[in-house]
C-alpha cells in the first residue's frame, strides 16, 4: 500500500481531566483525537488513566474509542496494556507528559514494538524554573527529560522556541523532532468580532495554573483601575481556586468553565493575555482570534505563536489602559485585524488542518525504525507523577463526575456510541 494512503493507528495515553476539556492540554487532546480520525486517515484510540474526572457520557459520544482504566491499574498492570495495544494493532504511542512516558511508555513501547512519541505541551524545565521550582526539582526533570528523549521516535512541540531549547539541551538528533501547533475548533467558535458598547474585558484560563493567576492579578490590580471610571468590567472564564474568587469577587465576574464559549465570546470587547510566564502556545489566544476580538498580550505571551502580527503586544502592563482605548476608537481597524485573523486560524489553525499536519509527521515518524528502548527504573505513580497534577491534587481542583462506570471495575470501553463495563 501506498503509505501516504495507509491507516495510521495510534494509541494516545490520557492521565487526569479528559473531556469536557476546559483546559490547553484537555483541549489539545480531545480535538485533536476528533479530527484524525474524521478527516486524517489515523485511527485513534484512547487509554485513559481515569480518577472520575472526566465525563463519560461525553466521551462515549465521540467518533474514538476509548478505553478507562482505574489509575491504579493504569501504572501497574503493564501487561494488561500490552495486551489491549496489541488487540487494537497500534503503530503508535503517544504520551504528553515525562512522567508517564517514563513509567509505562518506554516499556509498553519496547513490549509491543510500537513507535513512541512524545507530544510535548510545553517545555517542562522551562516552565518548572519559572515557576521557582527548587534546583532539585528542576535537575529530577532535566534527568527525566534526557531519558526521554534518549527512548523515544518521535517528539512533537507545540512551540518552536520550545523545540530549540529541548534539542539544544538533550542534544537532540533534528530528524526526531517535529513542530505541530495546538488548534481552535473555528466551526464551533462564531466570528463575533469585538463588542464595543459591552466595555468588556475578557480572560481565558483556568486559573489553578500559576501563570494564569498571576496574569489575573495584573489585570485586576494594574489594568482595570484605569478603566473602571470608563464603566469597564471584567469577565473571567474558567476554573478558579476558592482563594481567588474570595479575593476578586468585588472586581471580577467570575463565570467558570462554560459548554460554549460564544455566550463569553459575544460580550467581549477585549480580549487579555498579560502572560510574564509559562512556555507552550496559549489556546486562549487561537479562540480570542477566531471569534475576531482584538488581543492584547505581551511578548511572552505571544511565544510560541507563529502570526504574531494578529496580536497587539504590549509589555508594558502600565500601558495596557490606553492601548484599550486606542484600540475600540478606531472600529474600521478592529474590523480589518477581525476579518484577517478569523481567515487565517481558518486556513491555518483549525483542527483539521492541525490533525492532517499530524498525520504527515506521523508517517515520518513509521518510516524509521524504532530506536532501541532503555527501561526506566521502576518507580511508585507517587512518587513520580506528572508535576501539574501534584498541583491539581493539592489544590483540589477536580471534583468527580457522577458516571455510569462502577467504583469497582476492572476496566471500559466506549466504541461506536457504546460503553461496556468489565
Amino acid at each position: 500500500m501506498n503509505a501516504s494512503k495507509k491507516t495510521i493507528r495510534i494509541g494516545i495515553f490520557v492521565d487526569g481531566d479528559f473531556i469536557p476539556s476546559y483546559d490547553g492540554a484537555a483541549n489539545r487532546f480531545h480535538y485533536l483525537a476528533r479530527h484524525l480520525g474524521l478527516h486524517s486517515q489515523v485511527d485513534v484510540v484512547i487509554f485513559h488513566g481515569y480518577r472520575r474526572w472526566s465525563d463519560v457520557t461525553q466521551i462515549v459520544a465521540e467518533p474514538f474509542t476509548t478505553y478507562f482504566i482505574p489509575i491504579q491499574k493504569y501504572y501497574s498492570d503493564l501487561d494488561f496494556l500490552a495486551t489491549l495495544v496489541r488487540e487494537e494493532k497500534l503503530d503508535i504511542l503517544q504520551f504528553d507528559n515525562l512522567e508517564p512516558l517514563l513509567m509505562i511508555g518506554i516499556s509498553l513501547a519496547k513490549q509491543t514494538g510500537c513507535h513512541l512519541v512524545s507530544d510535548m505541551l510545553y517545555d517542562v524545565v522551562r516552565l518548572a524554573s519559572s515557576l521557582g521550582a527548587p534546583i532539585k526539582k528542576i535537575a529530577q526533570i532535566k534527568k527525566m527529560e534526557a531519558s526521554v528523549t534518549r527512548n523515544i521516535d518521535g517528539m512533537i512541540c507545540i512551540s518552536d522556541i520550545d523545540l530549540r531549547s529541548i534539542r539544544v539541551r538533550n542534544n537532540v538528533k533534528r530528524d526526531k523532532l517535529f513542530l505541530l501547533s495546538s488548534g481552535v475548533d473555528t466551526a464551533g467558535i462564531k466570528f463575533i468580532g469585538a463588542n464595543i458598547e459591552s466595555k468588556t474585558l475578557l480572560f481565558l484560563g483556568n486559573l489553578f495554573f500559576e501563570p494564569n493567576a498571576v496574569a489575573l492579578n495584573l489585570i485586576v490590580e494594574k489594568i482595570y483601575p484605569r478603566l473602571k471610571s470608563d464603566g469597564y468590567s471584567i469577565s473571567v472564564v474558567g476554573d478558579v481556586p476558592a482563594g481567588l474568587l474570595k479575593k476578586y469577587a468585588n472586581e471580577v465576574d467570575f463565570v467558570g468553565t462554560v459548554a460554549d464559549l460564544n455566550s463569553v465570546l459575544k460580550k467581549a470587547t477585549v480580549a487579555l493575555a498579560p502572560i510574564l510566564e509559562g512556555t507552550g502556545l496559549r489556546i486562549k489566544i487561537l479562540n480570542y482570534l477566531a471569534a475576531g476580538l482584538p488581543t492584547l498580550t505581551t511578548s511572552f505571551g505571544a511565544e510560541g505563536f507563529a502570526r504574531k502580527e494578529l496580536l497587539v503586544i504590549e509589555d508594558r502592563i502600565e500601558n495596557y489602559a490606553a492601548v484599550i482605548k486606542q484600540l475600540v476608537s478606531d472600529k474600521s481597524l478592529l474590523k480589518r485585524k477581525a476579518t484577517l485573523a478569523r481567515k487565517i486560524m481558518e486556513k491555518e489553525y483549525d483542527w483539521s488542518v492541525i490533525a492532517a499536519n499530524a498525520r504527515h509527521i506521523y508517517l515520518q515518524i513509521l518510516e524509521k525504525t524504532t530506536c532501541c528502548k532503555n527501561i526506566w527504573p521502576s518507580e511508585k505513580p507517587s512518587e513520580i507523577q506528572p508535576v501539574w497534577l501534584d498541583e491539581a491534587i493539592q489544590k483540589k481542583r477536580f471534583n468527580e463526575i457522577p458516571s455510569s462506570i462502577p467504583i469497582n471495575f476492572s476496566y471500559a470501553v466506549s466504541k461506536n456510541g457504546t460503553l461496556k463495563v468489565f
